[in-house]
């Protein structure tokens, strides 16, 4: 059979694992390879869940990975999603890190993450909050919690998926079985958003003293003539005065006599 043939279990079960009597606690004693290779920390059948149900609903190919320490599972992940670029915090075994510098996914060893990413990966005992860590997401991002059985006696990276199931889509979770360590996977259908700056109201100024009725142009050196007078008598009552100075109203139609 050749590896092209063989499915994902089968082939995280060949990578290798850092402890056999843990990760292949499924299989026989006498079938289970040595310690080595990739040394993934995770069962080769919730590493393969675990890619079945990221890999086609990826929005694009970058990851990051938080809390590793050999990166086995972390790199066969990435191989097998078509991860090109892989930003990881924590340690990772040589030949993990020469194997992905060879392929075609550019490796970087950050102290902070940068931007987005679509694929992130938690793994171990991670100073990290569920507010911070949604910095790094986007909509669409899948979260990948690795060891979040009871079993796997991590109470801060279990409450960590808890926070993230109560809030985002679960896709996938693992760790009834007695052979599993427990993995879990959100995606973020939601992200924060910064808060729109209100803008102030414009501020209308009242002038203290009521504005005259005509505007403060005149003609003849600031004295009105007697044409604009009449002109302006004319605007204010153009029905003429009465005889106590003020408007008449405009006058209603008079009857027409038989």
């Amino acid at each position: 059979m050749s590896i092209l043939s063989k499915g994902i279990i089968d082939r995280a079960f060949d990578a290798g694992t850092e402890n056999p009597s843990l990760y292949l606690k499924r299989y026989p004693a006498a079938i289970r390879p040595p310690k080595g290779g990739y040394e993934i920390q995770c069962t080769p059948q919730e590493l393969a869940a675990v890619i079945s149900q990221v890999r086609s609903y990826m929005t694009g190919k970058r990851m990051l990975c938080l809390g590793t320490e050999t990166l086995g599972a972390e790199r066969f992940m990435a191989e097998n999603m078509g991860i090109t670029e892989l930003d990881y915090i924590g340690s990772a075994l040589a030949t993990n890190v020469i194997g992905l510098s060879n392929s075609n996914v550019t490796l970087k060893q950050v102290k902070e993450p940068t931007g987005t990413y679509d694929v992130i990966t938690v793994f171990g005992h991670v100073k990290i909050t569920l507010h911070q860590l949604m910095d790094f997401a986007k909509i669409g991002t899948h979260v990948i919690c690795i060891g979040v059985a009871t079993a796997a006696k991590n109470a801060e990276l279990r409450s960590l998926w808890m926070g993230m199931r109560r809030k985002y889509m679960t896709m996938l979770q693992t760790g009834a079985r007695d052979y599993e360590t427990g993995t879990g996977v959100v995606k973020v259908l939601y992200v924060k958003t910064p808060a729109i700056p209100s803008i102030p109201s414009p501020v209308v100024v009242e002038d203290e003293e009521e504005s005259e009725p005509f505007p403060n142009v005149l003609s003849n050196g600031g004295q009105w003539t007697d044409e604009e007078k009449a002109v302006m008598e004319a605007q204010q009552a153009p029905y003429g005065r009465k005889a106590d100075g003020t408007p008449k109203k405009r006058p209603g139609r008079q009857a027409v006599a038989a």
